[in-house]
Parts: C-alpha cells; sequence; structure tokens
C-alpha cells in the first residue's frame, strides 16, 4: 500500500510538473515620457527590483507587488496562462510583459 501511494504522488507530481502553460503578466507604463514608453531595459530593471522587494510572483499578483511596479510607473492590466505553443512560436517570453496600450 505504501508503495502505490508513493508512486501515485510521484506521478501526480510529474503530471502536475510536465504542464508547460505559464502564467504571464502585463503592465501598462503610465509615465511614458514625451508620448512614448520607456525601454525594456528600463522595464526589467524594475521588475527585477521588485522580485526582489515582494518576491517572483508566479501564479498570481500580489498587492506588494503591485505597490512596487505603482512606485515604479506602472500599472498591471491582467495576467492570463499562455499555452505551449504560444510559447514556442516566439509569441511572450516567460513571465512580465509590458503592454503598448
Amino acid at each position: 500500500m505504501k508503495r502505490f501511494l508513493m508512486m501515485s504522488a510521484v506521478l501526480l507530481s510529474t503530471l502536475a510538473s510536465a504542464s508547460a502553460d505559464q502564467m504571464h503578466f502585463y503592465w501598462r507604463d503610465a509615465i511614458r515620457p514625451h508620448g512614448h514608453k520607456r525601454s525594456n531595459a528600463v522595464f526589467n530593471a524594475n521588475v527585477s527590483a521588485c522580485n526582489g522587494r515582494a518576491g517572483v510572483q508566479s501564479d498570481s499578483v500580489s498587492l506588494a507587488y503591485k505597490e512596487c511596479m505603482h512606485s515604479f510607473g506602472y500599472r498591471f492590466r491582467y495576467a492570463r496562462i499562455l499555452e505551449p505553443d504560444e510559447l514556442g512560436q516566439g509569441i511572450a517570453g516567460p513571465g512580465q510583459t509590458l503592454s503598448t496600450r
């Protein structure tokens, strides 16, 4: 019985980690100097700073993370799960995206 339970636990954890679906967060640049969005390098530096302050976000965005990004001039727009084919086609990279709207 122990062996069965152990194998079931291993199988379930393998199935859970085999899913390549990934949560992707979209942000809006609220500062937009001279009407243009800031560079991706600035965005990535701000994301790294907030990852250090509030922790890396994986399933949802915490209030502390939203407040951190807001302090850098970004507003949370939405989050969605990307399918494996969207990730493979280069539609979006992992994690965070700066929205163009």
